[in-house]
């Protein structure tokens, strides 16, 4: 089992375990596929300890639940899936502050956008409304990008 650091008590913690039932994966004692407003046979489509499809949702709902952005959660659930879901134990506890540090982590480490069109940087302000640069905005978080403009 993964255990965390100790932090404050009132601090949230996601847990996970399999059970005779199948698997269960928590947040403050409730069920994470109830405070998504998910399908209760969702958590079927959850799983861990290994990479693919199942670890990925988890690790979408994770960040969703956790930041509120469906954006960042499309972006970051792969990321999050190989650095961290693919590698827990059968039973697990993560406590809030440690994942918003991972997710932090994942964030600051993805790599910055480059859209050039020619010679035109296509993120600069001069471009901003083309749709070149639309394209480009719009592309960055499905591939996990994050977009830098400098003004």
């Amino acid at each position: 089992m993964i255990k965390i650091a100790q932090e404050q008590p009132s601090a949230g913690i996601y847990s996970g375990e399999r059970t005779i039932d199948g698997l269960v994966v928590m947040y403050k004692g409730a069920p994470l596929t109830k405070l998504l407003a998910l399908d209760e046979t969702s958590n079927d489509d959850f799983e861990w300890g290994y990479e693919g499809d199942s670890p990925a949702r988890l690790a979408h709902a994770l960040l969703l639940h956790r930041t509120g952005d469906p954006a960042v959660a499309d972006a970051f659930s792969i990321r999050l899936m190989v650095q961290f879901v693919a590698k827990l134990d059968n039973e697990w506890e993560v406590r809030e502050g440690q994942l918003d540090r991972l997710i932090e982590e994942i964030q600051q480490s993805t790599p910055a956008l480059s859209c050039v069109r020619g010679s035109e940087n296509m993120l600069s302000p001069n471009a901003v409304g083309s749709t070149c640069h639309r394209t480009c905005l719009a592309r960055a978080p499905k591939f996990g990008l994050r977009v830098q403009v400098h003004h």
